[in-house]
């Protein structure tokens, strides 16, 4: 079990998590913290009501309607989901950066408040669609790396593995803030250096995932064998012990 664990793909997933939760992590921080103090003031409710808006009902649409189309593609090809971890990762993370460059509007404390204010202005709508949309491509990434972690691991393992994949990613997250904290303080708060500086750790999860794609058929391939074997000693042994091979005596 032990071996199959630690197989290429695995470790793939295992050592990205680090990387891509210190983006999410990070980008959630500093969205709250450029929203919600001088000069946009956009206040606590007004925030909690634009995430709810178009944060969740983004994810719930990637992954009950994309999840779906996904499970399709992936149903005769389970390697494809691979290149979709990877879309959804870049795709997730260029409209996610997009938020730092546009011009976010400036506002009084009061304007912040008043949620039917913001809600008439165009550029909160098109915050709200690239915040839809970001959240709905990156949902694909969980969507598909957990079916992607059933195929290389025996059944017994697959409860161990998730949580090494879980740890691996709440320590990455705990990690975002703090990391762009410091960043923040190191460019005087300039947000747009930034994020571009953070953007840079999803590049070691981008270019793991690239080198699975050759390693996952031959890690798909070796669980595959041993279940076949465990099937073959079943089967064998039941053959053995069937009622037909024995007489009962009267």
């Amino acid at each position: 079990m032990l071996k199959t664990m630690l197989s290429k793909t695995n470790k793939v997933a295992l050592i990205e998590g680090i990387f891509t939760q210190i983006l999410m992590g990070s980008i959630n921080f500093l969205i709250l913290t450029l929203i919600q103090n001088e000069p946009h003031n956009i206040s606590e409710f007004s925030t909690s009501i634009f995430m709810i808006t178009f944060g969740l009902t983004g994810g719930i649409v990637g992954q009950l309607l994309l999840a779906r189309l996904s499970d399709k593609l992936a149903k005769k090809r389970p390697i494809i989901r691979i290149p979709i971890i990877i879309i959804a990762i870049i795709g997730g993370l260029f409209t996610f950066i997009l938020f730092f460059f546009i011009p976010w509007p400036h506002l009084t404390i009061e304007q912040g408040k008043d949620v039917a204010f913001l809600m008439a202005l165009p550029i909160i709508w098109l915050m709200g669609i690239m915040f839809f949309s970001s959240r709905s491509i990156f949902s694909l990434y969980m969507v598909n790396q957990s079916p992607l972690l059933q195929e290389i691991n025996l059944p017994e393992a697959q409860g161990q593995i998730v949580s090494w994949n879980q740890f691996l990613e709440n320590f990455g997250r705990g990690m975002g803030p703090l990391l762009s904290g410091i960043l923040l303080a190191v460019t005087s708060m300039n947000y747009q250096s930034t994020i571009l500086i953070i953007a840079l750790c999803i590049l070691p999860g981008v270019i793991l995932w690239g080198f699975a794609i050759k390693w996952f058929p031959s890690d798909a391939y070796n669980i595959r064998e041993i279940l076949k074997g465990r099937v073959d000693i079943l089967e064998s042994n039941e053959g053995m012990s069937s009622p037909s091979d024995h007489q009962i005596k009267p």
